[in-house]
């Protein structure tokens, strides 16, 4: 937001057993005069994911021990809930 820059890039991580697995890598500057925030977000998808039939989402994450919060959307409408 404002002057602050953010993306989210594809990249690769190291899992605890050496192999490396395709991520997202969300990165950024944080300018706090004028508020102090970024944000990300995708494009919606062409064809929505059905996921009528999960029970979850995993997600696995390592961070820089700052507080970071994460959106999600079951709808492309913006009045539905955001969890």
């Amino acid at each position: 937001g404002g002057i602050s820059q953010s993306n989210i890039i594809p990249s690769y991580a190291k899992t605890r057993d050496g192999k490396f697995e395709q991520c997202g890598l969300f990165t950024g500057v944080v300018r706090i005069q004028g508020g102090g925030f970024v944000g990300c977000r995708t494009k919606a998808l062409k064809q929505p994911l059905n996921l009528g039939n999960a029970t979850g989402m995993y997600l696995r994450v390592s961070g820089d021990g700052k507080r970071y919060k994460m959106n999600l959307r079951t709808s492309q409408q913006s009045s539905e809930t955001v969890y």
